[in-house]
């Protein structure tokens, strides 16, 4: 059975996600392509065609459509499976973080956010993200955004590295009101504590 649904599939994606105007259409099709994906060995062509599309998509920006919002957060989530079974498709490309956290849809960024945060999850940190999470930090509409970004920021960081200082911590901490956020800027000023300290034993051992 699944053999004639992956050929259906495959015959009607064109049709289907590329010409058809109906998100929702786009959505069920891709939240299929993505269960075949996870359950099936036979499906890698078939996934990469979908995830092209879905790419695609998800780099175009805004779209008004009634529907588009569901549509983005099946493809946001087909692209993060892929991305973690670390399959070997062109359009899975080592900016494809970035571009998800750049989207304009909150739950795109939000599914994003909460995959990095997953300690099983593994990814590549490059200036680029760190950038991009630090600029959803700043922003100022999406309360939830910014608290994950500052839970995930640490994580993204190697040893010696501090994206803010101690003051800007708590500088964070005073000017944000929203409890997440707060409980955000704690975690981080936690990090930037233990990096200093770190530091400084370092400094100490090698003057001993």
């Amino acid at each position: 059975m699944s053999d004639a649904i992956v050929s259906g599939m495959d015959r009607s994606l064109e049709l289907i996600l590329c010409k058809n105007g109906n998100p929702l259409t786009k959505a069920a099709f891709v939240d299929t392509a993505r269960f075949l994906f996870n359950t099936e060995d036979k499906t890698s062509l078939l996934a990469e065609k979908v995830l092209k599309v879905c790419v695609d998509d998800l780099r175009a920006g805004k779209n008004a459509s009634i529907g588009w919002p569901l549509y983005l957060e099946q493809a946001v989530a087909l692209v993060l499976d892929a991305h973690a079974k670390d399959v070997d498709f062109d359009c899975i490309q080592s900016d494809v973080l970035e571009v998800l956290l750049q989207n304009d849809n909150e739950e795109v960024v939000l599914k994003t956010l909460l995959w990095m945060n997953d300690t099983k999850s593994a990814f590549v940190p490059t200036s680029k993200l760190r950038q991009t999470l630090r600029d959803l930090i700043c922003q100022e509409k999406w309360d939830g955004v910014c608290a994950l970004a500052l839970r995930v920021i640490p994580g993204v960081l190697g040893n010696g590295e501090q994206e803010f200082d101690l003051g800007e911590c708590i500088r964070g901490y005073h000017g944000n009101q929203v409890l997440p956020v707060r409980e955000g800027w704690i975690a981080v000023a936690g990090f930037a504590a233990r990096t200093v300290s770190l530091l400084y034993n370092d400094v100490d051992i090698r003057n001993t």
